[in-house]
């Protein structure tokens, strides 16, 4: 009788995919399946996302949504969710726009939104806003810095 041996070793995780590309979800997907909220009705002409003066969709990740309408009791007093979504979206116009300045379609940026369980410097989160070609039509993804990360 002979005794198998099995390798016991860690996979680093970091180096390791589980699909070929997390992009391969399309936009519509995600919106469809949640990962994604449509907010492209807040965003007003002036805010700029697209470099012409063509319709572009504009979504946040689930997790940024979740944060936007999560207010802390004493935040309550000075924002609201339609608040606190514009300042998401005019930050991330104007982080937008400095990217293009020098040929990127990415850019991260920080944004005030506190809520409940939040303290300090919590308060203050990181956040990416990038440009995605679907199909040859734009559209804009924001979300933690850490969401796009994983792509």
């Amino acid at each position: 009788m002979t005794t198998r041996k099995f390798d016991n070793s860690a996979i680093d995780l970091s180096q390791e995919r589980l699909s070929q590309h997390v992009s391969e979800y399309s936009f519509e997907e995600a919106l469809a399946n949640g990962l994604l909220v449509n907010v492209t009705s807040w965003v007003r002409h002036e805010m700029g996302f697209g470099t012409s003066r063509y319709n572009v969709k504009i979504a946040v990740t689930a997790r940024l949504w979740k944060t936007i309408v999560r207010i802390s009791p004493l935040a309550k007093v000075w924002q609201t969710v339609v608040g606190r979504g514009n300042d998401v979206l005019w930050l991330a116009a104007y982080a937008m726009h400095r990217a293009r300045q020098v040929g990127e379609d990415a850019a991260n940026f920080q944004c005030f939104l506190p809520t409940e369980d939040d303290w300090g410097s919590e308060c203050v989160k990181p956040l990416r806003v990038e440009l995605c070609d679907e199909q040859g039509k734009a559209a804009i993804v924001i979300g933690y810095v850490e969401e796009f990360a994983m792509l």
